[in-house]
C-alpha cells in the first residue's frame, strides 16, 4: 500500500486530483455566474458538470499512465528514472493549486462581503420620511390544519384596517403572505419588502376559543414595541381584532403617525359561521386558480345567505368576479350580469368600500358609462389611494389609451405596496407589453417566476404578453406547464389545440379537442376551438352549427369566441355575397354592438367599452364587406376610416394586437399590394396565432389567393409555425 501511494505522489496524480478539483469548481462558478445573463438553459450547467466528473477519472488515469517531458508527452514506463521530470512538473502543479485556491478565496470572500444576493437586487426602497409596516401571516397553532384559512384571514384582516390609515404604508397581503413559513430573519423579510415595522402573530382556534399572540418589531433595532396574547370567546373574534389595530395604531402614534391621527374604524361584525366562509373565500382568492376561485363564489353566496347584511362578502365577490373575468374564466358579458346586483347591494349596505366602487367602474366602462365610471373610479381613490387594485386600475386605464400616458409613478407606488404580487408584475408587464418594451418584459417575467414559479397565470404570459422569441414550442412548454398547476380548466387543452393547428399537427390537436370537451362540454373557449378544428379537418357545416350557437347576444363569450364566431358565420355570407343573407347578418351584428355605427353616420363606436380589442376590429371589417353586398358603401366607408385610423396606435401582437386587420382593411379596399406587404409584415413579427384561419379562410383574402406572392407567404407562415415532431406528443 505504501509503495501505490509512493507512486502516486511520484506520478504527480494526487497533485493532477487536486488541481482538477479546483479548476473544475472555477469553471462551474463561471458557468453559474455567466449562465443566466446568456440565458442559457439549465440543461448547460448540469451537461458541463457531468463532463467535469467524467473527465476527473480520465485525468487521474492519463497522470498514472503518461508523463511530460521536453520531447513531448510519453508513457511513464518508456521514461528512464534518472531522466524523469516528475518533481518540476508536481513544482508547476502546486503553483497552479496554489492560484486557483487563491482564485477560489478571492471568488468567496466578494461573493460572501462585496455582493448582494438576487433577492437583495429586487428588495424595495424604505423611502425617507415614508412609515412603513407589514403584516406577516400569523401562525396556525391550532390541531387542526385545516384552520391555517383562519389564521390567514385574521393577518389580512389587520392588514387591511391598517392599510386604510393615513401616514401609513403597509405592504399588501399578496406581497407579506410571500413569506410564509419563510426561514428569513425578521430583518432580511423587513428589508425585501422595504418596511420598517413587522407585525407577526400566531391564532390558536378551538372548544369555542381562540387565543392570538401578537408582536409588534421595530426593525432597525430588532426589538418588541409591543407584544400582547388575548384569550377570548370566539364569538369576540371581531373585537379582538379591533383592540389589537387599536394596540399597533397606540404602540407607533406618536413615532408614526403623529397625535392627530385619525381613528381606526371598526371591522364589521357577523356571526362566526360567516365570517369563516369570508376568510375561507379570501384565501381560496388569492391562490386565482380555477377551482378555488369557483368554491370562493360558493362561500360567499353562502355567506351572504346567511348574513345579508355583512357588506365586506359582496365586495369580496365582486372582486372575486373581477378576477375571474381577467384570468378568462368569465366574459365581460357575464361579467355584468353577475357583478351588477352585487355591486349596487353592496353601496346600498356601506357606500365606504373602495372595492366595491372599483368593481362598479370596471362595469360601469363595461356598460359604457365611462363618465359615471371615472367618477366610480375617483370614489375609489379618495378612499384607499394607496390600494393595489386602485393602482392597477390606473394602469389599466393608461394602457388602453391611444397614446398611454407615462405611469412610472405609478408603476413605483404600485411596488411599494405590492412589491411581490403576481398581479403586480403581470400589470406593468401590460404597461411594457402595450409600449413593445420587451427587454423590460424578459426582466418581469424572470422576476415574476422567482415570485410565484407555480402561478396559473403562467398560461396567458406568451399570448397576452409576447415577446419576438415566444414561438409555438414556447406557448406549448408554457400551456402544458399550466395543466400541471390547474389540470380541470379546459382552457388549457383548448388553447393547446389551437396551437397544435397553427404548427400543423392534426391529430394532436383532435385529441386536445377531446379532452377540452371532456372537461367542460358547454365552455364558450372549448366550443370555439372545436368549431376552428373542425374547420381545419374540412367540416364547415358542424363547425357553422357551433358558430350560430356562439354568436347570439345572450351567448357566453370567452377569450374572443363570440367575435370569432361571427367571423365564420360572415365568411359563408360574403362568399355566397346573398343580399338577404347580409342583411339578417347585419342585423345580428348590430343587437351585439348597437353603437358599432349610428343611424346619422356622424359616429362609430369599434368596442363597447374605452379599450379596443383585436376581435372588435375584426368586426368592424366584416360588418364593412357585409354593408358593400347590402349597397349601403357610405356606412362601409365609416367603417373602414374607423379601422384605419386605430391602426397606427397599436402593436401588432399579444393582447392589445391588431392581429391581420391591416391586411384585411387593404385588401377590401383592393390595395393588394398593401395587403401583401402587411402580410409580411405580420410574417416577420411572427403571428402565428390562428394563421391559417385567415389566410386559408378569409374572403377579404380571396383575390390574393392566386398570387405567387400569397402563396409564398402562406408557406413561410407554415414554416415559422411548424414545431419539431417531438413537441406535439405529451
Amino acid at each position: 500500500m505504501n509503495n501505490l501511494f509512493t507512486e502516486l505522489k511520484r506520478r504527480n496524480v494526487l497533485r493532477v486530483a487536486a488541481a482538477y478539483a479546483v479548476i473544475s469548481w472555477i469553471i462551474l462558478q463561471v458557468v453559474d455566474t455567466v449562465a443566466p445573463i446568456l440565458e442559457l438553459p439549465e440543461s448547460f450547467a448540469k451537461g458541463m458538470l457531468l463532463v467535469l466528473i467524467i473527465g476527473f477519472p480520465v485525468a487521474l488515469a492519463m497522470s498514472w499512465a503518461y508523463e511530460a517531458t521536453p520531447e513531448g508527452i510519453k508513457k511513464t514506463g518508456d521514461v528512464d528514472a534518472d531522466a524523469s521530470l516528475t518533481h518540476n512538473t508536481g513544482q508547476k502543479l502546486n503553483r497552479l493549486i496554489m492560484a486557483g485556491l487563491v482564485v477560489a478565496l478571492g471568488y468567496f470572500a466578494f461573493d460572501k462581503y462585496m455582493t448582494v444576493s438576487d433577492v437583495t437586487i429586487e428588495t424595495v426602497e424604505v423611502a425617507e420620511g415614508v412609515k412603513s409596516i407589514a403584516v406577516l401571516p400569523f401562525i396556525n397553532m391550532s390541531n387542526d390544519p385545516e384552520q391555517e384559512f383562519f389564521s390567514d384571514g385574521i393577518s389580512e384582516e389587520l392588514l387591511n384596517v391598517l392599510a386604510k390609515v393615513d401616514g401609513l404604508r403597509v405592504t399588501s397581503r399578496t406581497s407579506a403572505f410571500q413569506y410564509k413559513d419563510t426561514s428569513l430573519s425578521i430583518p432580511e423579510v423587513a428589508a425585501e419588502l422595504g418596511v420598517q415595522y413587522i407585525l407577526e402573530g400566531s391564532v390558536r382556534r378551538g372548544d369555542g376559543q381562540v387565543r392570538i399572540t401578537t408582536q409588534l418589531i421595530e426593525v432597525a433595532t430588532d426589538s418588541h414595541l409591543w407584544s400582547e396574547t388575548y384569550d377570548r370567546d370566539i364569538s369576540n373574534i371581531f373585537a379582538v381584532q379591533d383592540e389589537i389595530a387599536s394596540r399597533v395604531a397606540e404602540a407607533l402614534r406618536v413615532e408614526l403617525l403623529g397625535e392627530d391621527h385619525q381613528p381606526i374604524a371598526p371591522i364589521q361584525k357577523t356571526s362566526i359561521d360567516v365570517y369563516s366562509d369570508y376568510l375561507l373565500a379570501r384565501q381560496k382568492l388569492a391562490t386565482f386558480a380555477f377551482d378555488p376561485m369557483k368554491e370562493a363564489v360558493q362561500l360567499l353566496n353562502q355567506a351572504i345567505a346567511v348574513d345579508p347584511a355583512f357588506a365586506p362578502a359582496y365586495e369580496m365577490l365582486a372582486s372575486v368576479y373581477l378576477v375571474m373575468t381577467h384570468t378568462g374564466i368569465l366574459s365581460d358579458s357575464e361579467l355584468v350580469v353577475l357583478a351588477r346586483p352585487i355591486i349596487d347591494s353592496a353601496l346600498a349596505l356601506n357606500d365606504r368600500l373602495a372595492g366595491v366602487w372599483l368593481a362598479d367602474a370596471y362595469i360601469l366602462v363595461l356598460e359604457g358609462k365611462l363618465d359615471e365610471a371615472e367618477a366610480a373610479r375617483q370614489r375609489a381613490y379618495a378612499m384607499e389611494p394607496k390600494h393595489p387594485n386602485v393602482l392597477r386600475y390606473q394602469l389599466m386605464q393608461s394602457y388602453w389609451m391611444r397614446r398611454p400616458t407615462d405611469m412610472s409613478p405609478v408603476i413605483d407606488a404600485l411596488f411599494e405596496v405590492d412589491p411581490l404580487s403576481v398581479l403586480t408584475f403581470l400589470s406593468v408587464n401590460f404597461w411594457y407589453s402595450r409600449q413593445s418594451q420587451f427587454e423590460n418584459i424578459r426582466v418581469m417575467g424572470r422576476r415574476l417566476s422567482k415570485v410565484q414559479p407555480n402561478s396559473p397565470l403562467e398560461l396567458f404570459k406568451p399570448v397576452m404578453t409576447p415577446l419576438p422569441e415566444d414561438n409555438n414550442v414556447r406557448k406549448i412548454e408554457s400551456v402544458r406547464f399550466f395543466r400541471t398547476i390547474e389540470p380541470t380548466d379546459p382552457d388549457g387543452p383548448a388553447f393547446l389545440a389551437l396551437v397544435l393547428m397553427d404548427a400543423g399537427e392534426t391529430v394532436e390537436a383532435g385529441r386536445e379537442i377531446r379532452n377540452a370537451r371532456a372537461l367542460d362540454e358547454d365552455h364558450a373557449f372549448v366550443a370555439i376551438s372545436d368549431a376552428l378544428y373542425k374547420i381545419y379537418r374540412g367540416d364547415m357545416k358542424q363547425a357553422l352549427g357551433i358558430a350560430q350557437a356562439l354568436a347570439q347576444p345572450d351567448a357566453s363569450t370567452r377569450f374572443g369566441s363570440r367575435d370569432m364566431a361571427l367571423r365564420m358565420l360572415a365568411n359563408r355570407v360574403l362568399a355566397s355575397k346573398g343580399v338577404e343573407e347580409a342583411s339578417g347578418l347585419i342585423s345580428l351584428y348590430l343587437s351585439i354592438y348597437p353603437g358599432l355605427v349610428n343611424a346619422d353616420l356622424t359616429s362609430i363606436t369599434i368596442s363597447p367599452a374605452f379599450y379596443l380589442k383585436w376581435g372588435h376590429l375584426m368586426v368592424a371589417l366584416d360588418l364593412a364587406a357585409l354593408y358593400e353586398i347590402t349597397g349601403e358603401s357610405q356606412k362601409s366607408e365609416v367603417l373602414l376610416a374607423a379601422v384605419e385610423a386605430e391602426l397606427p396606435f397599436w402593436p401588432r401582437r399579444g393582447v392589445f394586437g391588431i392581429g391581420f386587420s391591416d391586411a384585411e382593411l387593404y385588401a377590401i379596399r383592393g390595395d393588394n399590394a398593401a395587403a401583401l406587404a402587411a402580410l409580411r409584415q405580420a410574417l416577420e413579427e411572427g403571428l402565428t396565432q390562428n394563421w391559417w384561419f385567415f389566410l386559408d379562410h378569409s374572403p377579404h383574402f380571396a383575390e390574393l389567393r392566386g398570387m405567387p406572392e400569397f402563396a409564398k407567404i402562406r408557406f413561410e407562415f407554415a414554416a415559422i409555425a411548424a414545431i419539431p415532431a417531438e413537441e406535439a406528443s405529451p
